[in-house]
């Protein structure tokens, strides 16, 4: 499931670049309040943020002893203190995207953003809807996503508010919008490029590349994916993405050749490094497209069957059924899903 970049913005680490090295939880532990005494904001503050490091570490499982004494603080601090009580909720949305988990992730940013909405912390509140969107939009919920990413739009910081514009346009190509996208992904990317974060603006001539081709414009879907791909030369996952915008805008061009070999080394690329959920079945369905496309029937259905696998995968971890039925729905995901069973 596409959460890679979400769960980058989450833990307020730049995209691919992995985890960071994490510190021992114990001392808060032991200089926890005891049952009856309220803890400071300042000792919330603290545990969280200690949990945060070990979120953005290689061992997430170690989250868990700070969480289940922060956990069940948050229903009293709601009324005491808010901005405690939306650190705390927030921690824990955190924790369900690290271990998958996107419907808990959902429940729990939004009633993080409805905590600092009553502490009047706007900031937080749009950086909990920005990520709530991405979400959604991950899923597939149109409505939902386009909903949390306005509402964020204005209160976020600059970096936050360019994250909600590539959204989206995201959102809104999946509409059919493609225009309005179009003009999203570009200030996206100009936004990006102002404060210097390659990475973010890489993935957004991605992104930008991706509905250039889908609207026939091969020439500046090839030029911005090469562009992305110069951005994202310092990682193998970034390589693979901007690959598969490539592909894509020299298929638009029916430049065949060089699109199958674009995404086959794209495709190498994913195979090497195992994408951070994010980007593999859209990379999969530009290979059979490509392939298709050189005559290869028979490794079309492959690249095919194996994004249906990951769709279906994923899908299956849905509890809610209208989840389960907008992901299937997703552009992509259709496209997987047309090779027979």
């Amino acid at each position: 499931m596409d959460t890679g970049l979400l769960l980058a913005s989450r833990l307020g680490v730049p995209p691919f670049s992995g985890g960071v090295v994490d510190e021992l939880a114990g001392p808060l532990i032991h200089a926890a309040p005891q049952p009856g005494s309220p803890p400071s904001a300042a000792w919330i503050q603290e545990a969280v943020g200690a949990a945060a490091r070990h979120q953005r570490s290689d061992h997430v499982e170690r989250a868990w002893p700070l969480l289940r004494v922060l956990e069940p603080l948050a229903p009293a601090l709601l009324d005491r203190d808010p901005a405690s009580a939306g650190r705390v909720i927030g921690a824990l949305a955190t924790q369900a995207l690290v271990e998958g988990d996107v419907e808990a992730f959902l429940d729990r940013a939004g009633r993080a953003a409805e905590a600092f909405d009553r502490a009047g912390a706007a900031g937080a509140a749009a950086f909990e809807r920005a990520t709530l969107g991405a979400g959604y939009r991950v899923l597939g919920v149109w409505d939902e996503a386009e909903g949390a990413l306005r509402a964020a739009l204005g209160a976020a910081t600059p970096e936050v508010e360019a994250w909600v514009r590539l959204d989206l346009a995201t959102v809104t190509a999946a509409r059919g919008g493609g225009d309005e996208a179009r003009g999203l992904a570009g200030e996206a990317a100009v936004a990006f490029a102002r404060r210097g974060n390659g990475a973010g603006e890489g993935v957004a001539r991605v992104r930008l590349a991706g509905i250039l081709a889908a609207q026939g414009e091969g020439a500046a879907a090839e030029a911005e994916a090469r562009r992305a791909g110069d951005l994202l030369a310092g990682s193998a996952a970034g390589r693979a993405l901007a690959g598969a915008a490539l592909a894509r805008g020299l298929l638009a061009q029916g430049k065949i050749e060089a699109a199958l070999a674009a995404a086959e080394d794209a495709h190498r690329e994913m195979a090497a490094v195992r994408l951070p959920d994010e980007g593999e079945v859209g990379l999969l369905v530009a290979l059979a497209d490509a392939r298709r496309a050189a005559g290869n029937a028979a490794g079309a259905a492959a690249a095919l069957g194996e994004a249906r696998r990951r769709v279906l995968a994923d899908a299956s971890r849905l509890r809610n059924p209208v989840f389960r039925q907008a992901f299937l729905g997703v552009p992509e995901h259709r496209r997987a899903l047309e090779v027979p069973a």
